[in-house]
């Protein structure tokens, strides 16, 4: 990874934890972040104004890209990436065709609806096709029947159900020759949104790089949702949270920690050697492992996979291989499964325990799998290392997942008895 000089992050499900607030910890790692000289850069598909009316912590960003990119503010320069004026009355005229929708404009004016819309602050306005003539247009919201808008009374029976707007806005799209001019994304299952197709998140990205003369290779995205996945994909360093959706996971270089976790933090501290108060002892990875050599990783068998082989080789009694199955539904539970897995493991990848609480805590629990190796005959070992071990794909709060193991890596390995 090349060093980073540009972090771009989404706002919800990223940075914001779910109650809507931003932890004091993923505060202090921007700050160390910006003090380095670093450029943090808020891409939200929110308005400005909603951004900066809720979160003061926002007011320290160097950049602001909203609106899925829409709107772009870099310190007192605003570029606007609106639609023309053609295309947005074509776009406009087709969706309000359509009487069972909710339709939300975000325009250079401010935000107006079809309806009253209080959480919003958006007033009814009866005639938005007029409205064009005053104002630009940056976005058309449309919502239908299964909409989570807790101030809206309109009864949800005539609404449009969500999973057939998808062809509707197509099909808008498509017939009014627009296909070119305007694109439509979703969030959170059930909030369209048609864009111009000048606007996307990743050309805001671009045009900051651009200004600030940084390379691609040097910058880092954060995000978890569908208009994350195109940032995450093409930046230097592209970051996936912990509860992100598996389209972005399986597009980006690591995944952290969920929103939850501090998953931000997690990374941006790595990026700056940061997050450890004066005195505060370096982070310990361990692996508990047995000497045969797995051969997709070429790495010592995790004990994970080294008690499979024994239920594999059907060497458990019926008790033994039930309770097998009992503690592997328990810890799959408990314990986040990095999704490479399901992917069939493509880097090769090898999981570390953290020294923390929680990844401690889990090896705590594993007396069945370390009495079955003992039975029959497997011995682990525990490998410890004070650096991180390779390059890390995947991390939260038990574990990290790493590639690219380093071969002249400082390690003390004993043997588990």
């Amino acid at each position: 990874m090349d060093k980073i000089r540009a972090v771009f992050t989404d706002l919800d499900g990223t940075v914001l934890r779910n109650d809507k607030t931003i932890s004091e910890r993923t505060m202090k790692a921007i700050r160390a972040f910006r003090e380095e000289g670093g450029i943090w850069a808020v891409a939200s598909a929110r308005p400005e104004r909603a951004i900066s009316a809720m979160y003061k912590e926002f007011t320290e960003a160097d950049a602001l890209i909203t609106l899925n990119g829409a709107r772009i503010r870099f310190g007192d320069t605003v570029i606007s990436n609106g639609f023309s004026k053609d295309a947005a009355a074509k776009a406009l005229s087709a969706v309000l065709s359509h009487d069972d929708l909710i339709v939300v404009l975000e325009t250079s004016k401010g935000i107006f609806g079809n309806i009253e819309i209080p959480e919003w602050d958006t007033p009814a306005v009866p005639d938005l096709l007029s409205l064009l003539q005053e104002v630009d247009l940056y976005k058309i919201l449309i919502a239908g029947k299964e909409h989570k808008l807790f101030s809206v009374t309109i009864p949800a029976e005539p609404l449009c159900p969500s999973d057939q707007i998808p062809e509707r806005i197509k099909g808008i799209l498509s017939e009014n020759g627009l296909s070119e001019d305007a694109y439509f994304t979703v969030a959170e299952g059930w909030l369209f949104q048609i864009m111009s197709t000048s606007a996307t998140k990743w050309s805001g990205v671009k045009k900051l790089l651009e200004r600030e003369g940084i390379p691609v290779s040097e910058a880092a995205y954060f995000g978890d949702d569908h208009d994350d996945v195109e940032s995450i994909r093409n930046i230097g360093y592209g970051v996936a949270m912990g509860n992100a959706i598996e389209e972005v996971k399986n597009v980006a270089d690591t995944v952290t920690g969920t929103n939850e976790e501090d998953g931000v933090a997690t990374i941006l501290d790595r990026i700056t050697g940061s997050g450890k108060e004066e005195g505060e002892k370096s982070m310990l990875y361990y692996r508990v492992h047995t000497q045969d050599i797995a051969y997709l990783t070429q790495q010592p068998r995790g004990i994970f996979t080294a008690v499979w082989k024994l239920v594999e080789a059907k060497l458990l009694t019926e008790e033994e291989e039930k309770e097998y199955w009992k503690n592997r539904v328990y810890f799959e539970e408990i314990l986040p499964v990095p999704p490479f897995y399901e992917q069939g493991n493509p880097d090769n990848a090898t999981t570390w325990f953290k020294d923390t609480e929680e990844g401690n805590g889990i090896w705590q629990q594993m007396d069945f799998y370390r009495n079955m190796c003992r039975k029959y005959g497997v011995k682990l070992y525990r490998t410890e290392c004070t650096e991180l071990p390779g390059e890390v794909i995947y991390e939260d709060a038990f574990q990290i997942a790493i590639k690219n193991t380093k071969e002249d890596i400082k390690t003390v390995t004993t043997e588990v008895v």
